[in-house]
């Protein structure tokens, strides 16, 4: 049975996980890259976060791609990993780094951590299902008979892969938060691309529109592989930025390898990679003819290729059996990160985007004709990249003037805190009795030699996963006869069998049962109403325990 501790589960998330975090980024940085000295002090440290978590997650990977020998690959990579280091410090050149400084920077970047760690955590536990397929995946290496890793690879059942490494190093538990720790990261990470390329208005505005965006947050509450793999993208491309700065090969090893971590997480994500190169071969074209290409052609050409793919997908429907249906979300995602790449402070068109911006990318409830969890394939690129949009020209707003000042100010405040108020219920809810709480309450009920079947087999498998409890599933077609004698010298010799359902009294032929308890679950959980008018929020579960004599 899982043990809800939740001291020890407060423990790992202060000390254990931060250490993981940060130690193999700080042994990587200070032994194969030298970083650059206009990083700051915090920026240093999440930069060593950042590369941690693409070793970590690596070694999850091998540990879940490989879970029947998950110590072994754990001890071995340990071993591997010191001896590396060992032999890079035995050779490693004298670097001198110069000198670290606290500036404002590392004010906001406190603050956007903060109010992203209010708004991501609690993790929501509604979507029990994602959670424990990830942890018998974890554990067994597969889910369905027939059906292996490769199923999982797909997409078919997101997040299952990096919540099921989790579980193998931390528990049950902690697994929970991987998508709101990545999350957190994912601001940060934003924060950095934005001004590494941008001012510091930018920057602050990009982050805080990212961490109180309300689909942000509601899919940072999820144990699904969004944020990990938006975190991996956008650390990505903010490590590609330090190469560019400092041509330190290790930033562009470190690039291409958090862009292959994306593809695991969501495997939809290489897209993006073909159109990133295909911008840059692009712009190297252009610019060696030395054209003056206008902000309006740029537009132009980038609808063009939109267009293009739409028309390729709409003639040749067979392409859509090999590639996703997000393929084209993210296609725009690519065209925005290469328009991004080619502005220029004296377009003054970007001043449409403030009036268009905050509004379209995320503030406010979708309308109820549109389902938020359709936009799901979105959120890796395209709402980074509406709060980047949105914080750049509002930047570039505030340098006209005065009143243009302050009108951006007061539109940025309002833009973050408005939402805010007006769906508290929704950012305030936090999951202290889900629907793990509820089947732990229910798994201590039985005790471990007791002989425990299911009417519904959902509920069977669900045990099993959380718990290793063997429950049997009551067949339509009933118990065979031999089965049944079993049970009878079982009870004879003074154990018992309990059958559990959720939906009225089960037929156990050749048996007699009575109720002995009803397990409910009463729960406000995360009330997303406004967000999801479609969908039904779980306000009670019931499950009734019989005995059998």
């Amino acid at each position: 049975m899982i043990s809800p501790d939740r001291s020890s589960l407060l423990l790992n998330l202060i000390l254990v996980l931060p250490l993981l975090l940060f130690l193999p980024g700080y042994a990587l940085t200070r032994t194969f890259l030298k970083i650059p000295v206009s990083v700051g002090l915090l920026e240093k440290f999440f930069l060593r976060i950042f590369l941690s978590c693409g070793v970590t997650s690596y070694v999850g990977l091998g540990i879940t791609l490989f879970s029947e020998f998950s110590g072994q690959i754990l001890v071995c990579g340990v071993v591997v990993f010191s001896f590396l280091l060992f032999l890079a410090k035995r050779f490693r050149l004298s670097q001198g780094l110069g000198p670290i400084e606290i500036s404002w920077n590392d004010f906001f970047i406190v603050l956007m951590v903060g109010l992203a760690v209010i708004l991501f955590f609690w993790p929501s536990e509604e979507i029990g299902s994602l959670f424990s397929q990830g942890i018998q995946l974890g554990r067994e290496g597969t889910l369905f008979q027939g059906k292996g890793l490769l199923f999982f690879m797909k997409g078919e059942v997101p997040g299952s892969i990096w919540i099921a490494a989790f579980d193998v190093f931390f528990g049950v538990h902690l697994a929970l938060f991987v998508s709101p720790l990545f999350g957190v990261l994912s601001v940060l990470a934003l924060f950095f691309c934005v001004i590494k390329r941008f001012d510091a208005m930018a920057a602050v505005s990009a982050g805080l529109f990212l961490a109180t965006s309300l689909t942000q947050i509601y899919f940072a509450r999820c144990p699904q592989s969004l944020m990990l793999a938006q975190f991996f993208v956008l650390a990505s491309f903010y490590c590609y930025q330090l190469y560019e700065e400092e041509k330190e090969i290790g930033f562009l090893g470190g690039a291409l390898l958090l862009f292959v971590l994306a593809v695991f997480a969501r495997w939809e994500m290489y897209p993006v990679l073909l159109f990133m190169v295909a911008a840059y071969f692009v712009n190297r074209i252009l610019s060696q003819r030395k054209l003056n290409i206008s902000m309006i052609l740029r537009c132009v050409s980038c609808i063009f290729v939109v267009a293009g793919w739409v028309w390729v997908l709409k003639e040749f429907p067979q392409i859509s059996s090999v590639f996703p249906c997000s393929f084209l979300v993210f296609s725009f995602g690519g065209v925005l990160f290469f328009l991004w790449r080619n502005f220029k402070i004296e377009d003054g068109s970007l001043l449409a985007l403030f009036i268009l911006s905050p509004f379209l990318a995320f503030k406010g409830a979708p309308k109820e004709s549109i389902n938020l969890i359709s936009l799901s394939g979105w959120i890796p690129l395209l709402i980074p990249a509406l709060s980047l949009w949105s914080g750049y020209a509002l930047s570039i707003f505030s340098c006209t003037g005065k009143i243009a000042q302050g009108f951006s100010i007061f539109a940025l405040v309002l833009t973050v805190f408005f939402p805010l108020y007006t769906h508290w219920d929704f950012l305030g809810s936090r999951e202290d009795q889900g629907l793990i709480k509820f089947y732990q309450n229910l798994r201590g009920f039985f005790l471990p030699n007791d002989l425990v079947f299911s009417s519904q087999s959902d509920l069977a498998s669900l045990f099993q996963q959380l718990f290793g409890l063997k429950v049997y599933s009551l067949p339509p077609e009933g118990l065979d006869f031999q089965f049944q004698k079993e049970i009878r010298l079982w009870l004879k010799d003074g154990g018992k069998a309990y059958v559990m359902s959720e939906n009225g009294e089960p037929k156990m032929d050749g048996f007699i049962i009575k109720l002995q308890s009803v397990e409910k679950l009463e729960t406000q959980g995360m009330d997303v109403s406004s967000l999801l008018p479609e969908r039904k929020i779980l306000k009670e579960k019931t499950v009734k325990i019989y005995e059998a004599e």
